[in-house]
């Protein structure tokens, strides 16, 4: 694949950047191309901080960086709080808080050690008690521990105040490459703007209206804030390779009402379905629209079409009625643990079932394999232990086998509750069935934030009622410019065609009412873009 020419802009310029990229447009493959000019034109002992928003996003630019041959050098692939820990807390912590009493052991807030010995009320904003009680932070890290919620705190205390921490970073690395920028946090963008201080020259890249997780406290408003920063060269990527024209269209109408270079296309593949009825209503059409549909526009598996909800009540009763071959990703119990063993048992799980990397390329993620040689190869022996765990009558007899992997890596961070979320899961096959992906013969379903990243040839975007999309109570909007992107993000999912759907009736926490259509259905300069749906 030849670059495009605003991609080749982007790829050969020298200094700090800051790409606005459309969805489709090509952004990881320019990110790519971007980091391997720079690592083939890096000393040995030069690296790259490349920060992405999942574990998984990670590990899949990673994979595509090293495939031309590259060499890796010094180059950090991983999470912000992977980042954090494994480049700042634990190599520089103590030159600041003293010399911890014991081998630093990772915690979380629902740690018993927290919950006693800690005054803490339960605060809504945890990150601004851990701002307030630096004080009892750093006296955890001096008795051996590190709260896992408090990490970005304590290693902005440590890049601020540690001159070894400083020299190191700016010695070992020559730029931070952030994805996903518009997802960022306050203190993430603080770290970013720290290091570009410190000389390592910085990329941002991101699409302002996929800014999804506002409740998280992301923000868009960082992404923003860097494109007008004179220090930063503003780049565009307009250029939508991924859906059809008239999704393009109607798309950027929907976010932009000044939007008027419209791409002329002879059909509009975007339309508009109202079922008589309500979502179980929607789900018995589903079974007679969706071979249909595939059928008409050349779709060669099931697994390509998505079936998207706002929530997890709407996806379980289209789970529950849809009688085509199908699969709900509702999420799994490690969803809410944010410790180390648990995203470390997730991450296995994952490796066990989806087979989208090597044993060798999953020990890189922990393991510096020349130099914990002997680590790597105990735990190479431990997966092939474990990767077979479809053949097993009992997958629960391999929990011992899970804990020695976790305390291979993480020997100081036990956590009881993520061995029993592990449990619970070994010992269920429904709960295990989760972490499959789809076969080719099955529909996807899943709610309209775990699809950002993702994409279908066929998309049906359900839940367009008032007061779900945008969400209101009483006549006010709790979030309208969140839940824009989130319908946009739903929209651009769609490769060849998107459908719109509601029904006349939907159902709530009490039961059934009225399915009166979302107000973003009513937006005048959209209805001509888009045609009722022909089956």
């Amino acid at each position: 694949m030849v670059p495009t020419e605003e991609q080749q802009k982007i790829i050969d310029y020298n200094s700090n950047t800051v790409v606005i990229a459309q969805p489709g447009s090509g952004k990881t493959f320019t990110l790519v191309n971007k980091i391997t000019n720079i690592l083939a034109e890096s000393p040995i002992y030069k690296g790259v901080i490349a920060i992405s928003f999942t574990g998984k996003a990670s590990r899949e630019l990673e994979k595509r960086c090293m495939n031309g041959g590259i060499d890796k050098k010094g180059t950090f692939f991983g999470t912000m709080d992977k980042f954090y820990i494994s480049e700042i807390i634990l190599p520089f912590g103590r030159h600041l808080f003293s010399k911890p009493k014991k081998e630093l052991e990772i915690i979380d807030k629902d740690h018993p050690l927290f919950k006693k010995y800690i005054e803490y009320g339960g605060a809504d904003d945890l990150k601004s008690w851990f701002n307030k009680n630096m004080k009892t932070l750093k006296w955890l890290y001096s008795e051996g521990y590190v709260i896992l919620e408090s990490v970005s705190e304590l290693a902005m205390e440590v890049l601020l105040n540690s001159m070894a921490c400083k020299r190191y970073l700016s010695a070992r690395y020559s730029h931070i490459v952030i994805d996903e920028y518009q997802d960022s946090g306050r203190d993430q963008h603080k770290l970013f703007i720290e290091l570009n201080n410190l000389g390592l020259i910085g990329i941002a890249v991101g699409d302002i209206n996929q800014s999804i997780f506002g409740f998280a406290d992301k923000s868009s408003e960082y992404l923003i804030e860097l494109a007008q920063n004179k220090r930063f060269k503003p780049f565009h990527i307009t250029k939508n390779h991924r859906c059809h024209q008239s999704i393009i269209n109607y798309s950027m109408k929907l976010i932009s009402r000044e939007f008027n270079d419209i791409i002329q296309t002879n059909e509009s593949r975007m339309y508009r379905k109202k079922i008589i009825g309500n979502e179980i209503d929607i789900a018995r059409w589903l079974d007679n629209a969706i071979p249909k549909t595939i059928s008409m526009f050349d779709v060669d598996d099931f697994n390509k079409v998505g079936i998207l909800v706002r929530g997890n009540r709407t996806g379980s009763l289209i789970n529950e009625e849809l009688t085509l071959n199908h699969k709900f990703f509702s999420g799994t119990p490690f969803d809410n643990d944010s410790s180390l063993w648990g995203n470390l048992f997730d991450n296995v799980l994952n490796f066990i079932f989806n087979k989208r990397s090597t044993k060798y390329e999953f020990i890189e993620q922990y393991l510096n394999i020349e130099l914990q040689f002997g680590k790597a190869k105990r735990l190479i022996k431990l997966l092939r232990d474990v990767e077979d765990l479809n053949d097993y009558k009992e997958p629960l007899h391999l929990i011992d086998k899970f804990i020695e992997i976790s305390s291979l890596i993480y020997p100081n961070a036990v956590n009881t509750n993520s061995v029993n979320i592990l449990q619970k899961i070994l010992a269920d096959n429904d709960l295990l069935e989760k972490f499959k992906p789809a076969n080719t013969n099955q529909v996807q379903i899943m709610t309209l934030h775990k699809s950002k990243g993702l994409e279908f040839d066929i998309v049906f975007h359900l839940d367009l009622y008032k007061y779900i999309m945008p969400s209101s109570y009483n006549g006010e909007y709790s979030s309208p410019i969140q839940d824009l992107n989130l319908h946009y993000v739903g929209i651009t999912r769609a490769k060849k065609v998107c459908v719109l759907c509601t029904s006349t009736k939907r159902h709530n926490r009490n039961g059934e009412i009225s399915g009166v259509e979302s107000e973003f259905l009513q937006i005048p300069r959209l209805i001509t873009l888009r045609n009722n749906f022909i089956f």
